[in-house]
């Protein structure tokens, strides 16, 4: 399914189908897929690490680990959208939509 098509669906609708991300490398043409709920998995858990500094605010190793724990989520979020054969950046990326089974 198409990103216009799915965005015509109702949110009951919409909760039947798989977001899955469609890479292609413009530099070496290798293709690859992933879940885009791997990358929002990953945003989630920034969030929770950020709100976890915050209450720790006095505590200074708990801060220090909590924002080692985001750079490193933040570099294999990049990791995702970036070709794992030449590690360019130059990637279109195209959704495509799977019903669930």
């Amino acid at each position: 399914m198409k990103e216009e098509e799915y965005k015509e669906l109702r949110w009951s609708e919409k909760q039947q189908y798989v977001k899955e991300w469609g890479c292609v490398c413009n530099e070496c043409k290798h293709k690859w897929h992933y879940l885009d709920s791997v990358e929002k998995q990953m945003r989630s858990q920034q969030t929770s690490n950020a709100l976890m500094g915050l209450g720790s605010c006095c505590n200074p190793c708990m801060v220090t680990a909590t924002a080692n724990a985001n750079t490193q989520l933040k570099h294999q979020e990049a990791q995702l959208k970036s070709c794992p054969k030449c590690g360019s950046s130059n990637v279109t990326r195209t959704a495509k939509y799977f019903q669930k089974q």
